[in-house]
């Protein structure tokens, strides 16, 4: 029962004594294959989210994403490590076709949001209304809390009832949505292990109003929209510029997590293109960008690029830290470089690169010529759930890229 320490701490919030779903001897050896739905509650809210269970295997389930986890049972209890980031799910075991289990940020402190988990059928989100409002495919976003508001671009694909999606900001995008239209209320949710998100909306006309924007535990926001195919946000080739008055130093020296020290000016850089990636585990559009990376290093790292990560991390220790990123490469398959940049922050990371007027997201991409000059800086990443900003993204760089190893 190692693994269920904090859960027992917890047990109260949980109706765990029903008898109805209680199994006869205590223990399952398997669940119940198929369709799972989690369903997690938080701030007054339930946010459902699409899952499958096959063989002790969890995987989530976002509109194109899906994310496999390892689902080990122990007598009466479960217990689920989220690949990639510090969060786990635990709990105990109803039924084979029902769990009632938390959530936990493992490096938060009191971060615990109970769920439950059941077998069925049914979609993420369900609805009887036969006729739905009809979502228009990208909006001007306004989201906030009392007078603080930031602009985001709404993209959205309807397919009768269903709709996926995802909100663009200067930072970043809040990564696969999926949901429902029923009748003109919108609803849409996501999971990854390191963000829970629920949107809901009443549709009217061009705009989406009412909005309502849950984020785990304590993020809670509204938020409005406006359709507009012609609303766009400020370049994220323009949000960063480089420090003029400091040069960059490319012999500062970093840990790598195979604990050899490295910097910029090693023979193996030298004459390169090179791509630094100021990055941290903990961040899903990080890992978005990592994938993308890795591709990118793949096909043209024969033709001299290099791609340089440095990643500002949660952790108690060194040791763990490195444990940390070691795991990350080995689970993502990363062949580019890793190293340790610090502490995670913006601040921390504008001391290791005084040459950014500043930081303003995590990841943050820097692209280097042959002969190290600054050519690019990147802020943020539209990952996959972005769909066409994300393609346009992937043509664009990879020309870049060919235009900077020609040179």
């Amino acid at each position: 029962m190692k693994y269920f320490i904090k859960f027992l701490l917890v047990g109260l919030l949980f109706n765990s004594c029903d008898q109805n779903n209680s199994h006869a001897n205590g223990e399952v050896d398997s669940l119940q294959n198929g369709s799972w739905k989690l369903e997690f509650s938080t701030q007054g809210h339930q946010i459902p989210i699409g899952a499958s269970i096959n063989n002790n295997l969890l995987t989530i389930i976002n509109d194109e994403e899906t994310i496999e986890m390892d689902f080990i049972i122990e007598s009466d209890s479960f217990y689920v490590s989220i690949p990639n980031f510090d969060s786990h799910l635990e709990g105990i075991i109803l039924s084979d076709k029902k769990l009632n289990g938390v959530y936990i940020k493992d490096l938060a402190e009191d971060y615990i949001i109970p769920f439950t988990a059941y077998y069925t059928q049914d979609d993420r989100f369900v609805s009887d209304t036969e006729t739905t409002s009809l979502i228009r495919s990208k909006y001007d976003v306004s989201i906030g809390r009392g007078e603080r508001t930031s602009k985001a671009i709404g993209l959205f694909k309807q397919t009768g009832k269903y709709i996926v999606g995802s909100f663009a900001t200067e930072t970043g995008d809040y990564r696969f949505l999926e949901g429902l239209v029923d009748g003109n209320k919108l609803s849409l949710s996501t999971f990854d292990g390191s963000h829970l998100y629920l949107f809901t909306a009443e549709i009217k006309e061009d705009s989406l109003i009412n909005g309502v924007y849950i984020s785990g535990k304590t993020g809670n926001y509204k938020w409005v929209a406006v359709a507009n195919e012609n609303f766009e946000l400020r370049d994220p080739e323009k949000l960063t510029s480089v420090n003029k008055d400091v040069k960059p130093d490319l012999n500062l020296k970093f840990l790598s997590i195979d604990g050899d020290s490295v910097s910029l000016s090693d023979q193996k850089f030298k004459n390169k293109v090179k791509i630094v990636q100021i990055m941290g585990t903990w961040c899903p559009n990080c890992l978005d960008e990592t994938r993308y990376f890795n591709n990118l290093y793949s096909k043209y790292n024969q033709e001299g690029l290099e791609i340089i990560a440095v990643a500002f991390e949660r952790g108690p220790d060194i040791v763990s830290i490195l444990k940390k990123l070691n795991k990350y490469r080995g689970d993502n398959n990363i062949n580019y470089t890793i190293l340790y940049g610090g502490k995670s922050g913006n601040k921390n990371a504008l001391e290791v690169f005084p040459y950014l007027d500043k930081i303003m997201s995590f990841p943050t991409a820097i692209y280097f010529d042959k002969k190290n000059n600054i050519r690019k800086i990147y802020t943020g990443f539209y990952g996959p759930g972005t769909g066409k900003y994300f393609e346009d993204y992937v043509v664009t760089t990879g020309i870049f890229i060919e235009e900077l190893l020609l040179e």
